[in-house]
């Protein structure tokens, strides 16, 4: 059977968890578990413990999943204004207007590229995998016009094993009371109403040395969180950039998730 069971304590914290089980003695085993670790991480005695069953379909909508990469964002500075862009690709350029300005647009598997009109800079976007991002840029641009490549956002999606009660404020005040960084929540819009927001900035250099040494410090972190475990996390960070470069922030990545995932 699937069930979904939401445990709310004294302090008024309020968590969901989903289980499948295999027998009524397993179910009770789960709840208890779970009873146990409320009372643990919160502080506070359990008051009240509602299970109800839920659909294979709700239960598989719930899967724990490791830090991934949903896109890299930079900008490359052209020291010549003259055939940035290969000549072999001009057929495949289509001209792009946004609230930016105009761009010649370049639109691939890898990433996408948007050159400015002046050719002064090429912006990337919607890349996975830095590697994906060299690859563009060697096959599209010409090497002669490439000052500096920087990266300067870096969105990343993690999912925690169990769903999420977005009334429940318990990780807003982890994250607000922590020392390493200024947090703030986000005030919802409609579009919002169904995740929570954490903005981080002002981030500690010591701390963010001591999870690695080569990390650049962020100027900004937004945590998107959904009440089925999804983690969206948009760094915004200046940094020249390099192959794999994404990778020597998992650290920082899954210290915020954990922290989502023990309070939540």
């Amino acid at each position: 059977m699937y069930v979904d069971v939401a445990l709310t304590t004294e302090n008024h914290v309020r968590i969901h968890r989903r289980f499948h089980a295999a027998s009524h003695e397993n179910l009770l085993w789960q709840v208890h578990r779970a009873h146990t670790s409320a009372e643990e991480v919160f502080g506070a005695r359990v008051t009240c413990i509602d299970v109800c069953e839920c659909s294979r379909e709700k239960f598989d909508k719930i899967c724990a999943r490791d830090v991934y990469f949903a896109n890299i964002c930079g900008k490359v500075i052209h020291c010549s204004a003259v055939c940035v862009i290969r000549a072999a690709m001009q057929p495949m350029v289509c001209k792009v207007a946004n609230a930016f300005g105009r761009f010649s647009g370049l639109f691939g598997p890898h990433c996408n590229l948007l050159t400015s009109s002046t050719n002064s800079v090429t912006l990337f976007r919607a890349a996975r995998h830095s590697r994906d991002v060299m690859v563009a840029i060697e096959h599209a641009l010409n090497p002669e016009t490439i000052a500096t490549v920087t990266l300067h956002m870096l969105v990343a999606t993690a999912r925690i094993a169990h769903p999420i009660c977005l009334q429940c404020v318990f990780v807003d005040r982890i994250f607000l009371t922590d020392s390493r960084w200024t947090a703030f929540t986000v005030v919802k819009t409609e579009e919002g109403a169904h995740m929570k927001s954490i903005a981080l900035s002002h981030f500690d250099p010591e701390w963010i040395k001591s999870v690695g040494r080569d990390l650049q410090v962020p100027s900004k972190i937004l945590l998107n969180i959904t009440k089925n475990g999804a983690v969206n996390m948009f760094m915004s960070v200046q940094e020249m950039f390099s192959k794999d470069i994404e990778y020597k922030y998992v650290p920082l990545y899954d210290i915020l998730v954990a922290i989502i995932s023990k309070y939540t």
